[in-house]
C-alpha cells in the first residue's frame, strides 16, 4: 500500500461522508480515532503522519463498513 495514494482515497471518502451523511468534523474525527484539528488539517491537504494515518485508515474502513450495514438494514428481519 502506498500511503500517499491511500490518503487521496481517504480524503475523498471523508469529504463524501461530511457532505452526504451530515457528519461534523468533530464527530467524524472521534469515530475514526484522531483529533478534530488533525482531521481538519488533513481535509485541507496536509499529509497525515504515520500514527494518525494508521488509526484513521483502520477507523475509516470500519466506519464505511458500519454505514454499508446500516444502509442494508431491514427492520423487519
Amino acid at each position: 500500500m502506498i500511503r500517499e495514494i491511500e490518503q487521496i482515497k481517504m480524503r475523498k471518502d471523508i469529504k463524501y461522508l461530511l457532505d452526504s451523511y451530515g457528519f461534523s468534523v468533530m464527530s467524524l474525527a472521534e469515530s475514526i480515532g484522531i483529533a478534530s484539528n488533525s482531521l481538519s488539517d488533513f481535509i485541507s491537504g496536509t499529509t497525515m503522519r504515520s500514527p494518525n494515518f494508521d488509526k484513521s485508515y483502520v477507523g475509516l474502513e470500519e466506519l464505511k463498513k458500519q454505514i454499508k450495514e446500516a444502509e442494508e438494514y431491514q427492520p423487519n428481519e
